[in-house]
């Protein structure tokens, strides 16, 4: 018979083992034993309030987000000029106060092939540019696609 060792605290299965007599087997402390008479349990599943086994809700990949990757300058221009916003970013860095951090700023914009989503340039950019966390990213992955 199958059978789920569960943490008495969390309610959460630690293992699942198949045993012939559980009155001759003691479960870790702080654990218990649950009869698993249709083989439901999987480890990491947790136990509702009655006790039964909550079948846990399968997980849809697709609808997973990859993660933000390098865009080229080329494809990151383009998409800011699609959004009308190409022409806010040289004024932002010239706005800066500290000359070589200005000067630092137009070269790395300027001069640089590929930008990194979380480089302190860009994430300055996107506070310039007032981009919510969700604006940004369909704008990156946009840029991405480009």
């Amino acid at each position: 018979m199958k059978y789920a060792i569960v943490n008495e605290a969390s309610r959460i299965i630690e293992n699942v083992i198949v045993l012939n007599d559980p009155e001759g087997f003691a479960p870790p402390e702080g654990s218990y034993l649950k009869k698993d008479d249709q083989g439901l349990a999987v480890i990491g599943q947790e136990l509702d309030g009655e006790g039964e086994f909550i079948t846990p809700e399968p997980v849809d990949l697709t609808k997973q987000k990859a993660p933000l990757l390098p865009v080229t300058r080329k494809q990151l221009i383009d998409v800011l000029i699609d959004h009308d916003l190409d022409e806010q970013v040289e004024p932002a860095l010239n706005a800066i106060p500290d000359i070589k951090a200005r000067k630092k700023a137009l070269n790395a914009w300027q001069n640089a092939s590929q930008y990194e989503p979380d480089h302190p340039l860009v994430l300055q950019l996107k506070g310039v540019l007032k981009l919510t966390n969700e604006q940004f990213d369909a704008f990156w992955r946009e840029a991405m696609a480009a």
